[in-house]
């Protein structure tokens, strides 16, 4: 079931070698590179082989949009998923998005932060002894500077070299290879018709004596049989403080609205939904 708590952002590791920590400690501060600093210096006493993990971006920023679709999602996968496709698909399976239907064992197990050559000899211009020189006749190579660490149930493991196991694994046929991928299609459709939806609809209103508001209102779809997967209540948070709790009635919260009084501020709404076994099913942002 998809849970929409909180994005975290995959995690990325320096290999600790003396060099690395001058990269860190002399790039651009744009670059946000001395966070590496102190556990890449602190493997001399450690022994570590690579440094602590951080996201290249903030939690902040991965998460200032919010949740905009409601309906069940699967993600598609194959061996030739590597590279930036591989750590999307991380990221999608470690945070609970929705499930990952493969047609291999597993992606391409290729998920690192790649530089160019012209990137690592920035970093480090102002050293004397910097071992990067320009290239002959404007050459210029890729390489492999950061590996991406998973988060969420599997954190710690590494993304390369390992890649993702999929949820569920499909054989391609002859009529995927002949039809446009037919019985692989028909597969995504069969998991995701067993998945619940669900939908929050949060509409600002002004009264006319001028005070603001929001109309709000939330329902569910769900499977015969799976009443507790229904929407048993509304949270409604202004200014990240508890403001209301609208029970739902058979899956549904009927069209309210809701007075913020003084509550004016932009981004401070959050509106929350929760089945019957209080898993957070739904989320509104405004």
């Amino acid at each position: 079931m998809f849970t929409p708590r909180r994005i975290k952002p995959e995690l990325f590791e320096f290999i600790n070698t003396p060099l690395n920590l001058e990269i860190c400690r002399q790039a651009p501060k744009g670059w946000r590179l001395s966070r590496w600093v102190d556990s890449i210096a602190e493997s001399v006493v450690t022994g570590a082989t690579y440094s602590n993990g951080f996201p290249l971006n903030s939690e902040e920023s991965c998460n200032d949009i919010g949740q905009v679709y409601y309906g069940p999602v699967i993600l598609i996968t194959d061996a030739l998923s590597y590279s930036t496709t591989d750590i999307f698909a991380a990221g999608f399976q470690d945070n609970d998005i929705g499930e990952v239907l493969g047609t291999s064992d597993n992606t391409g197990a290729g998920g690192a932060n790649v530089w160019w050559y012209e990137d690592l000899m920035t970093a480090v211009r102002n050293a004397s002894d910097s071992p990067f020189k320009p290239l002959p006749k404007g050459a210029d190579l890729l390489v492999a500077v950061r590996r991406s660490i998973r988060v969420g149930p599997q954190e710690g493991r590494p993304l390369e070299e390992l890649g993702i196991a999929p949820d569920h694994r499909h054989r391609m046929t002859k009529r995927d290879l002949l039809k446009h991928n037919d019985d692989l299609i028909r597969m995504a459709a069969r998991i995701l018709e067993k998945k619940s939806v669900y939908s929050i609809s949060v509409k600002p209103v002004r009264s006319k004596e001028g005070s603001r508001g929001v109309v709000v209102g939330a329902r569910s779809k769900v499977r015969s049989g799976k009443k507790e997967q229904n929407i048993f209540r509304l949270d409604v948070y202004v200014g990240g403080r508890p403001y209301k709790t609208l029970d739902a009635e058979n899956g549904s919260v009927r069209a309210r609205t809701i007075r913020l009084g003084s509550h004016r501020r932009k981004g401070e709404l959050l509106v929350q939904a929760f089945d019957g076994k209080n898993n957070l099913v739904a989320a509104y942002r405004y």
